[in-house]
């Protein structure tokens, strides 16, 4: 079952960044700023913690657990905003990421 977990988790991590890449540099661009920030600003915090994702790290689990909350609230703000298929479609991958994550975590956690 860890390896289904890890799949989840990769698959809404992937999803994510590709959501966040593909909609800021063609879908919708920024029109005052280069395409380039939005992606660097929005991308970068996911790639830190690519590593250990695929080495399946315990702690970066935890870590990536915790910025997964922060996109799924990001993708809520973007449809409050009125920004609503890009919004859902964030909110969503950052569900299923962390869901992953933390079924992940349960099902590798040390029983006493």
């Amino acid at each position: 079952m860890q390896h289904l977990f890890s799949f989840a988790a990769l698959f809404g991590y992937l999803a994510l960044l590709s959501v966040l890449v593909v909609w800021n540099a063609w879908v919708e661009p920024p029109e005052n700023l280069p395409r380039l920030l939005p992606i660097l600003a929005l991308g970068l915090p996911l790639l830190l913690v690519l590593r250990g994702l695929l080495r399946r790290s315990r702690k970066i689990y935890q870590l990536a657990a915790l910025l997964a909350i922060i996109y799924f609230t990001l993708g809520l703000t973007d449809v409050a905003a009125g920004d609503l298929l890009y919004g859902w479609i964030q909110t969503i991958a950052a569900l299923i990421w962390f869901i992953g994550l933390l079924l992940y975590l349960r099902s590798t956690a040390i029983r006493e």
